[in-house]
């Protein structure tokens, strides 16, 4: 099992009772391969490597001899297991496109893992001559790829004397199924600590897919690089690694859409780091954020007086942006600068643009584009009925849900359902407080689309509620039966704003890191706050928590100004099944504890008495 990876330098604050909850371990079986396109391809390089200044080049090469590059596979590995060198794209079942590098029509290294199908696979292509780094103490290695991850992993490996090797990881944040971002991803790697100044200096890709990652092993999709490189690193390039806008609260995570009531303070901070090999002076972060056109918002981080080389920092802004509670569509510009010049082709990494809007009825914080795949299926003892999926959401005013939207992927597995539940979510254990009705994936036409499932219920202003994809009818037999949702891996979320219900083995909460799930909380358009509940003036009556219940749940209400209260509960025909005196209240908030036991499964409505007045009712509903 592979655990993914948390970004330790940033720090979750909040939720406390989910403090204790551990990050979700991904599973190393049960992922099916599938057939879907490439995500769009976002980025065109030009003639030459972007990050590479051309007076910096220590060595360089693109595939047109073939030759230069001694092609093995480890014993064991075995026939048809190689890399090979040419024009061609990959050919197998499951093909992806082919490598769009700079140079691609002189040829790129290709390990097909769909077409030479086949168990234990790990195959290695290395530099035939050696390259001298002599007189340079500061290396980095580029090249670009195009890679899908299946059972697999993929390593640069480096020596300094061809006999011992140092390996340094690539595409580790990849799950199964997962594309390279774009096509081709430019890759840098710092290699300094075994290459720098060395007289012989060897490179080897390996393709790493051997029997011990399981039965799914030896039959992924492909990898392919080109325009692989040595250069010195700069004296000057610093870079923004992550960008963030925190929406309500630090770490309260990205929204890409936001309801007009709910609108409230953006900030922004970015993870920065020094890659080249002088400090730098006077580095600091400016965000500018335009919509039609037009800036409405441009201000600047304190400064880092001096950022030492290879060093690493957080910049935030303090003073946030509130957006006009309109609809309108925003883009977010981040750019890290410094007294020091850089060459032109060490800039690209000192930007990073996102977009969010206001919308009439939509909390999202997907970006609308599948990147890869989720699902509590795809995780330790999540492979049973009942696991759930969910993504956080924050209120700061009262609102009705209307619904929650998800895309459910084309890989989901005929006769399976899911079922949308929100819980509340904050420093006590969560609460379901609202399901919807189950829907069932019986034909292709119920999946490979977005799917809009009403759920109806109240959300309180200053608090924070999960919604949720509970999925059922899957099991981890052969073949697998899963349900996969569409998932965003660009948004650049914090930690713990996508959380995991695994119901097998000890159930339990936890946290995942490297997607967003697409999974869209609608709220009623039109709502103007508890008015629309508790018409009453002197009193705000809430739905009880949790509803559907079974025996004990809250119902909280808060009074202007002190009186007695009373609690009446009525069956469907109007009858008056139980009366609850609460004697006399002090103004404020306050929470009823009713007791349902007694009472049959069916629908029931509740109000207060508060002095001489009644409250309009709400809907409870009991089931056994």
């Amino acid at each position: 099992m592979k655990k993914i990876t948390i970004l330790g330098s940033l720090l979750f604050i909040g939720f406390a009772f989910i403090s204790t909850a551990g990050e979700i371990q991904v599973k190393k079986s049960g992922t099916t391969k599938n057939n879907d396109k490439s995500p769009s391809q976002t980025r065109a390089l030009g003639a030459s490597n972007p990050n590479l200044s051309p007076q910096s080049i220590i060595w360089s090469d693109d595939f047109s001899v073939a030759g230069n590059w001694t092609i093995n596979s480890p014993t064991g590995s075995g026939a048809m297991k190689d890399w090979v060198i040419g024009t061609a794209g990959p050919s197998g079942s499951y093909a992806i496109s082919k490598i769009n590098s700079t140079t691609q029509t002189n040829g790129f290294g290709l390990f097909d893992s769909d077409k030479n199908c086949s168990t234990n696979q790990v195959a290695n292509i290395t530099n035939t001559t050696a390259i001298s780094c002599t007189g340079h103490p500061n290396i980095n290695l580029t090249f670009q790829q195009q890679y899908r991850r299946f059972y697999d992993s993929t390593f640069v490996f480096v020596s300094n004397n061809n006999t011992t090797w140092v390996k340094y990881v690539v595409n580790e944040s990849l799950n199964n199924n997962d594309y390279c971002s774009t096509n081709p991803q430019l890759v840098k790697v710092n290699i300094s600590a075994t290459a720098g100044g060395q007289a012989t200096v060897w490179i080897r890709f390996q393709f790493y897919s051997p029997n011990s990652l399981g039965s799914s092993a030896g039959c992924g999709y492909s990898w392919m690089i080109d325009d692989v490189a040595l250069a010195d690193v700069p004296a000057n390039d610093i870079s923004i690694n992550r960008a963030y806008s925190d929406f309500n609260y630090k770490d309260g995570g990205y929204y890409t859409k936001t309801p007009k009531t709910q609108v409230g303070p953006v900030s922004f901070r970015s993870a920065v780091a020094n890659e080249g090999t002088a400090a730098q002076t006077n580095v600091k972060l400016n965000v500018n954020i335009s919509t039609g056109g037009s800036s409405v918002y441009n201000q600047n981080s304190s400064t880092i007086a001096s950022f030492p080389s290879f060093g690493k920092d957080t910049l935030s802004i303090t003073t946030a942006f509130t957006p006009p509670a309109t609809v309108a569509s925003y883009t977010t510009q981040f750019k890290i600068s410094q007294t020091e010049t850089e060459l032109p082709a060490d800039t690209s990494s000192n930007w990073k643009t996102k977009t969010f809007a206001v919308t009439d009825t939509v909390y999202a914080r997907d970006n609308n584009v599948k990147t890869a795949l989720a699902s509590p299926n795809n995780y330790t003892d999540g492979d049973v009925d009942d696991s759930r999926i969910g993504c956080v959401y924050e209120f700061n005013l009262d609102a009705m849900s209307s619904s929650i939207s998800v895309y459910v992927d084309s890989l989901t597995a005929i006769s399976t359902s899911i079922q949308a539940k929100i819980y509340s979510w904050g420093a006590a254990p969560s609460t379901e407080i609202a399901a919807s009705a189950v829907y069932n994936i019986t034909t292709n036409a119920n999946k490979a689309k977005w799917v809009t499932l009403p759920i109806s219920t109240l959300l309180q202003k200053d608090s924070t509620y999960l919604a949720t994809i509970v999925t059922t009818g899957v099991s981890s037999g052969t073949p697998n039966v899963y349900v996969y949702l569409g998932a965003d891996k660009v948004t650049e979320q914090p930690l713990r704003t996508t959380f995991i219900y695994t119901a097998g083995g000890t159930p339990a909460w936890g946290y995942i890191t490297t997607e967003t799930p697409m999974i869209r909380l609608n709220i009623k358009p039109g709502f103007v706050g508890i008015k629309e509940i508790s018409k009453n003036e002197e009193v705000r009556l809430y739905q009880n928590v949790p509803n559907p219940t079974k025996t004990l749940s809250n119902i909280n209400y808060e009074l202007n100004q002190i009186a007695p209260v009373s609690l009446f509960v009525y069956d469907v025909t109007g009858k008056k099944i139980a009366v609850q005196n609460e004697g006399i209240q002090n103004a404020g908030k306050h929470t009823i504890t009713f007791n349902s036991e007694n009472l049959s499964a069916g629908v029931y409505y509740y109000s207060l008495k508060v002095t001489q007045t009644n409250t309009p009712t709400m809907k409870m509903i009991v089931i056994k």
